[in-house]
C-alpha cells in the first residue's frame, strides 16, 4: 500500500473516532455522516439502493466496539 493511502485511511480513522463519540445519542447522523465522509474520501459512487443498505449496515454495526466498527467501514469503502 502506497505511503499517501496509508496517510488517507490514518486521517479517516481519525475524522471516524471523533463522529463516532455520538453514535449512541445520535444513531441516525452518526450513520449519515459516516457514509457521506467514506463514500467522498474513497471515491465510490453509490446509487440510492447501495446507500440505503449501507446506512443500515453502518446504523446496525454502531452498538459494536469502535475498532469493530472502523473496520467494517473500511471493508465496506475497500480500503483495505
Amino acid at each position: 500500500m502506497r505511503l499517501d493511502n496509508k496517510l488517507k485511511i490514518a486521517a479517516f480513522d481519525t475524522a471516524m473516532k471523533s463522529l463516532l463519540k455520538n453514535k449512541n445519542k445520535y444513531p441516525d447522523r452518526t450513520a449519515r455522516n459516516i457514509l457521506e465522509s467514506g463514500a467522498a474520501v474513497f471515491h465510490r459512487n453509490m446509487n440510492d439502493d447501495e446507500k440505503k443498505n449501507a446506512f443500515l449496515h453502518i446504523k446496525e454495526k454502531l452498538p459494536e466496539r469502535d475498532e469493530d466498527i472502523l473496520a467494517f467501514i473500511r471493508d465496506l469503502f475497500g480500503s483495505n
